[in-house]
């Protein structure tokens, strides 16, 4: 429901895009929401979705009783207030309402100048209706909130339903409605039921057998040994360890397991997917704790190489997502204003519509994708290899499949206009709102969605930093079929030179505060080097004529699809021939660059000055991706810096390999590059990856173009094929082994 303070002020801002307005034209309004915390209690007390919505938000996430929250916002909010004025205005595109801050001021205590507390805007952007409360600049809270505005669906014999209108206190409650949608996928989804018929005959080494007593209800569970190559239908679990003490197969429990235990010996998580199989008619649930020896390194090995098959053969995926560890269960109450569906009836039509529902927006990524189970890096493939999946969040279930993502809010899909593009970023190969896969045809989409994923996984944690390949080696050898590619610890052998400009996400890093950390399960010019979300090089998914090479691949690694048994990845080399410089310097040019952009840098390079003109000499201008983040300086400025610190410094201020690689079209043919260190110790041809740099073409193309005798106009659209024998630049190219 919403309270009649925000179905007016809702009604209000609407009524704006019924207004003409001049080009160009920007017209501010307050628009309050409440005046008071008290009227704002009230209405989150009554239900009101829009408040209850912004309330959880403002307290980000405090999980206390609402009398105890009010008082605890009290104090958050002292000496702030959310203040937002919508803004209409058009420059020649669709009619826009947005927000501005206001600043920050005090509460009035004594009456006078009366401001409100929440204020609400709403913005019309790509046809999709959204109202939004955001903080003021100096809020602690980074970002807003927001809801969404959708057409009302007609009434159909569907949406009747009593199944699907059904509502209930807990994500628990909801039986009938999962095996609605189980049901629904199985007899008529046609993509779905084709993915079925692709499978081979396949059971896991080990399952859970569950038994019933004579009442129909689970009281034991088994430990059992099904019979090679012969299918027996079973469901998956992913879940978070976490903290907790889990029940774990061992080599001196393996007998009693055979034997059998009450299902009240698992932990919650576990029982609640041993009920959700049963209610779907299984008998057979995979574990990893309870089907994988925990103590044996052979059988962890051996199982690990079976992970892909063991989840893309389960009939369903159930997913724990809202639990941090085995004791938090599957199910959870849930809160009525953030799932129940919420109308509201304009006074008028806007785009021949007046029924409404409000939605807060990008719930399904608030949801899942942000999820606890979702920070897990081995749940990034157990997601994308299971053909269905059964999630239980904090708020309420979610199905996904091949042809539908649906939630108990919306139990007949969610529409595109509650779908967080960001879910697949620049590289969307598949149209949301799908569930995540990579069954593509085209190779530019599955390069998309691999590099789609690999920017997924990388934000995930691992507990063990020597997971960092394996955990995705089941998705690599589903790929390696499809793609007649070879992946060299996470690159493919095609086109590796378009995937070697990765940067480190430095932007992640500031928002979650994680620093990366360099590991020995990879080489240097591998993502996998580095524990932290890195950004794909976006050449990998350009067309061949779009992007102009600067390096050969002379040399590169054997087919190491089996990481797991592989020795010493990180001194696997890269050979590369290819047109590099040495510098004399880099400077730092913009030190008030916010800490997670790339620094934009000053360098002078050796073999530029014979045959430039003397206004090209100037030093060039850079930016520098470094893999590694700068630590800290002392908050004394008198006191010397730490050691890792000067280490850091002393190695950018050395003499480093500046190698080009490649330049696109996309991006103006800038040209990006690696920045690789010598390491004389091992050879004099033996580098390490230091970073990346970014550069304009335009004082690099004119030192080459001199140097062959071309003559290169001043478009942006000038290519030009370089013949890396060409004697002329033979002092400018190297053969560099990266290790």
């Amino acid at each position: 429901m919403l309270c009649q303070n925000c179905q007016d002020t809702i009604k209000t801002l609407a009524e704006q895009f019924k207004k003409p307005f001049e080009d160009g034209q920007t017209v501010t309004f307050p628009l309050p929401l409440h005046y008071s915390l008290e009227s704002f209690h009230k209405s989150v007390l009554a239900g009101c979705l829009v408040c209850g919505q912004i309330w959880t938000y403002l307290l980000e996430g405090e999980d206390a009783t609402l009398s105890e929250t009010l008082q605890e916002l009290r104090l958050r909010m002292r000496g702030y207030e959310i203040s937002v004025k919508g803004a209409k205005s058009d420059f020649g595109k669709l009619p826009e309402l947005d927000y501005q801050s206001s600043g920050v001021v005090g509460e009035p205590e004594d009456g006078r100048n009366k401001k409100s507390v929440i204020d609400l805007s709403m913005a019309n952007h790509d046809g999709r209706l959204f109202i939004g409360a955001f903080p003021v600049k100096h809020w602690p809270i980074e970002q807003g909130i927001r809801f969404t505005l959708t057409p009302a669906p007609k009434s159909s014999p569907t949406l009747s339903d009593p199944i699907l209108k059904a509502r209930h206190v807990s994500t628990g409650g909801t039986v009938n409605l999962w095996r609605h949608w189980y049901n629904m996928c199985s007899k008529t989804h046609v993509t779905c039921q084709a993915g079925q018929l692709r499978l081979h005959p396949f059971a896991p080494t080990r399952l859970i057998e569950l038994q019933d007593d004579d009442h129909g209800n689970i009281y034991k569970w088994t430990l059992v040994c099904p019979e090679p190559g012969v299918s027996v239908p079973y469901l998956t679990l992913s879940h978070c360890w976490g903290t907790s003490k889990h029940t774990c197969l061992t080599e001196s429990n393996y007998q009693e397991f055979l034997k059998g235990s009450p299902i009240s010996t698992l932990p919650r998580t576990y029982q609640d997917a041993c009920v959700v199989a049963h209610s779907l008619g299984f008998r057979y649930v995979w574990i990893d704790s309870l089907c994988i020896i925990q103590d044996s390194i052979e059988d962890w090995r051996t199982q690990s190489h079976l992970m892909h098959l063991i989840y893309k053969s389960a009939s369903c995926n159930i997913a724990a997502t809202w639990g941090e560890d085995g004791n938090d269960g599957c199910f959870r109450t849930v809160d009525p204003w953030i799932r129940d569906p919420t109308p509201i009836t304009l006074d008028f039509e806007l785009n021949g519509q007046s029924e409404f529902m409000i939605s807060k927006s990008d719930t399904h990524h608030e949801d899942i994708i942000k999820a606890p189970l979702n920070q897990r890096g081995w749940v990034v493939q157990e997601r994308y290899l299971a053909r269905r999946q059964l999630g239980f969040s904090k708020h309420q279930a979610y199905w996904e499949c091949p042809e539908l993502i649906a939630s108990e809010q919306l139990p007949t899909g969610i529409p595109e206009t509650l779908w967080n593009p960001n879910e697949y970023g620049i590289y969307r190969a598949q149209t949301p709102p799908k569930k995540p896969h990579l069954n593509v045809e085209e190779e530019r989409d599955v390069r998309k969605c691999w590099n789609t994923l690999i920017e997924r996984y990388s934000a995930c944690y691992l507990t063990h930093e020597s997971d960092r390949l394996i955990a995705i080696a089941g998705l690599v050898g589903e790929l390696q079929q499809n793609m007649k590619d070879v992946c060299l610890t996470g690159l493919w052998r095609r086109d590796l030179y378009q995937q070697l400009c990765w940067v480190y996400d430095l932007h992640h890093r500031y928002k979650v505060g994680r620093s990366a950390t360099k590991s020995c399960v990879a080489p240097t010019w591998s993502w996998a080097n580095l524990g932290g979300q890195i950004m794909c090089d976006t050449a990998y998914c350009e067309e061949a004529d779009d992007v102009m090479p600067f390096v050969k691949v002379i040399d590169s690694p054997g087919n190491l699809s089996d990481q797991s048994d592989s020795q010493n990845l990180g001194v696997l080399k890269l050979s590369l021939k290819g047109i590099a410089l040495w510098t004399r310097s880099i400077e730092i040019c913009d030190r008030k660059t916010r800490p997670y952009t790339a620094y934009s840098h000053r360098a002078s390079f050796n073999n530029m000055s014979e045959t430039l003109a003397i206004s090209e000499l100037d030093d060039i201008g850079l930016f520098i991706h470094w893999d590694e983040v700068m630590p800290p300086p002392p908050e004394n400025p008198r006191r010397r810096p730490s050691a890792e610190r000067e280490r850091v410094q002393g190695e950018r201020s050395s003499n480093l390999l500046f190698l080009t690689v490649h330049s696109s079209r996309r991006y103006h043919w800038k040209i990006s590059g690696l920045i690789l260190k010598q390491l004389p110790s091992v050879g004099e041809d033996t580098y390490i990856r230091m970073g990346v740099f970014t550069a304009d073409p335009g004082v690099i193309s004119r030192f080459l173009a001199a140097r062959l005798g071309l003559q290169l106009s001043n478009s942006l659209d000038d290519r030009y094929d370089l013949d890396l024998e060409d004697p002329r630049l033979a002092d400018l190219v190297h053969t560099v082994a990266i290790v």
